[in-house]
C-alpha cells in the first residue's frame, strides 16, 4: 500500500494560531489512518479550517514524504461581548470568534442581546471621548435599541435612542465642567433631550 510505503500523513505543523484550538484545526484536516499526502485534498482542507469561526485565512503545504504545514491568519478581535453568562472575542463584524480570557481584558466590554452587531460603532464613537473612557467597565446594550455606560464605581448612564453624539457632547462638557462622573451619583439618565436626571448614591448609615 502507498501509505505503507512512507506517504501516510505523520506530522501536521500548525503555526499563527492563538485563539484557535489545534485540536479544532486537526479536525478540520479529516487526517484518517489511510490518509496520504499524495491523495490528501490541501484546498478542501483549507476551505474547512477556514470555517473555523477565529480563522480568517489558511494555507496547507504537503511537505513529501510524510508532513503537513498548516498555517493560519487569525481574524482580529475588536471586543469581548457577554451574553448569556459567557464572555466571546468578537470581529469587526460582530461575529463571536473564540472564547475571552484574562489576556484579553484590555477590550471594551459589551454586554446584553444585539451587543455584538453594534459594538464596532459605538467604541468608535466613544474612543473620541477620552474623558469618559478612563473608568468605563462596559457598554451594556438595552432592549437592542440603546446604550448604556456602566462604570467601574457603579455608576450607570442611560443614553438615548437617538442624538447619542449630542448626549455624548454634553456628558463630556458636564465631566470636563463638573466632574459629574467622579461624583456621589449612581445614575445619570440622559435619554430625554436638554435634560439630565440625577440619583444620588444611596449610603446606607446604619
Amino acid at each position: 500500500q502507498v501509505a505503507e510505503a512512507g506517504f501516510g500523513v505523520a506530522q501536521i505543523e500548525i503555526t499563527g494560531q492563538s485563539l484557535t484550538r489545534e485540536g479544532d484545526v486537526v479536525r478540520a484536516l479529516q487526517i484518517e489512518d489511510f490518509t496520504t499526502t499524495l491523495a490528501f485534498d490541501a484546498e478542501a482542507a483549507r476551505l474547512r479550517v477556514e470555517e473555523i469561526p477565529s480563522v480568517e485565512t489558511a494555507t496547507i503545504r504537503k511537505i513529501y514524504p510524510d508532513s503537513l504545514v498548516v498555517t493560519i491568519t487569525e481574524k482580529v478581535p475588536v471586543a469581548r461581548w457577554r451574553i448569556d453568562g459567557a464572555t466571546m472575542l468578537i470581529d469587526a463584524g460582530g461575529a463571536p470568534i473564540a472564547p475571552a480570557g484574562f489576556e484579553n481584558s484590555d477590550l471594551t466590554l459589551v454586554i446584553g442581546e444585539g451587543a455584538g452587531d453594534d459594538a464596532v460603532a459605538m467604541i468608535t464613537l466613544m474612543s473620541r471621548y477620552p474623558d469618559l473612557t478612563a473608568d468605563l467597565a462596559a457598554l451594556s446594550r438595552i432592549a437592542d435599541r440603546r446604550w448604556d455606560l456602566i462604570f467601574y464605581t457603579g455608576l450607570r448612564v442611560q443614553l438615548p435612542e437617538t442624538g447619542v453624539v449630542a448626549a455624548l457632547e454634553r456628558l463630556s462638557a458636564y465631566q470636563r465642567d463638573h466632574q459629574l462622573l467622579d461624583r456621589d451619583v449612581d445614575l445619570i439618565d440622559m435619554r430625554i433631550p436638554e435634560y439630565v436626571a440625577i440619583r444620588p448614591t444611596d449610603r446606607d448609615e446604619s
